[in-house]
Formats: structure tokens, sequence, C-alpha cells
């Protein structure tokens, strides 16, 4: 009997972080993780209204940001209409950067198997390629590294206080 067996080598298989970003979901490595916290209320509510805010842990300051506009989600909704006041937040730390990216919600790390993306998405900045989860959604990979290094850039300045300010004015209430 003889066997053959061929095993891609385009795939990596990791341990993920699955976010909810608005209404899309993102995995992101446990490995570009340092923890996962949450911001406090007063911190939330100063970066919402156009602060450049610090969140401190252990003796650390992280950047406040949020990661539905650095993966190119221009729709923040304003402090009022959100339902968790204090939200879930991944601590990125590397030597060139750091940053706490707030998201929506958590929902739990599982092994997946990374396929890389086609060459029309390699020069979209933070992703590093795409899963398939049992229930059959396709969900990208983040790098978060990629990203971060990213939120200096003038268009990145740009594009994370219009969306605060949309987010501010839909706060108004109607004259």
């Amino acid at each position: 009997t003889r066997f053959i067996i061929r095993l891609p080598f385009s795939l990596s298989v990791t341990q993920a972080l699955l976010a909810r970003v608005g209404d899309s979901l993102f995995a992101i490595p446990l490995l570009s993780i340092e923890l996962v916290t949450r911001l406090k209320e007063s911190e939330f509510r100063a970066y919402l209204t156009g602060e450049q805010v610090l969140h401190q842990y252990s003796g650390r300051n992280y950047p406040i940001h949020n990661l539905g506009i650095l993966v190119s989600s221009p729709h923040i909704l304003p402090f009022e209409e959100v339902a968790d006041r204090r939200p879930p937040t991944l601590l990125f730390r590397s030597a060139e950067a750091s940053a706490a990216l707030q998201v929506e919600a958590v929902l739990g790390n599982q092994e997946i198997i990374v396929k890389p993306v086609s060459p029309q998405f390699n020069g979209v900045p933070g992703i590093s390629g795409a899963t398939v989860l049992g229930d059959g959604r396709v969900v990208v990979v983040l790098e978060l590294a990629a990203l971060v290094r990213n939120i200096g850039s003038q268009a990145q300045k740009q594009s994370e206080s219009r969306a605060l300010r949309a987010a501010r004015q839909e706060a108004r209430p109607e004259k």
C-alpha cells in the first residue's frame, strides 16, 4: 500500500481571537495581542469627543483607537447610543508602537487555518489572510502590527477625526 499526502504550504494554523467591529467579524492572532481589557467609561467618552486619550496598564500608556476606523469602517455610534459603555479593548505593543484598540465585542478564541489572500489584496494594509469558520463564514485575519503602524499616517488621522466628528454630530438633538 502506498499513501500520498499532499499538504499545502500556503496554510498556517494559529490561535485567534474573534472580535466584532460594527457589523463585521475579524480574527486577530493571539500572538499579536498583549491583553484584552475594558476601557473606563470616562476614557471611552473622552475618546468619542475627539480627545487623544491614553489607556494605562502596567505602567505603560496605550493611545486609544477604534479598530473599525483602522479597517476603514467609518461609522461610530455616539456615546449615548452605545450599549456597552466600557467596551472591550485589545492592547497591542511592539518595539515600534503600542495601541489600545477598541472593539464592540470579543467572541472568544479558536484555532483557525489562515489562508493567504489573493494578490489583489496585497496592497491593503493590515490583512494577513482569511479563514473559514465552522459555520461557513469567511473572516478576514488582521495583522495588528501593520494597522498600528498606519495610525500615524495623515490619511488615517483624517479618517479617525471625520468618524469621531460624525458621531458627535449624530448625538446632538435636532433643532
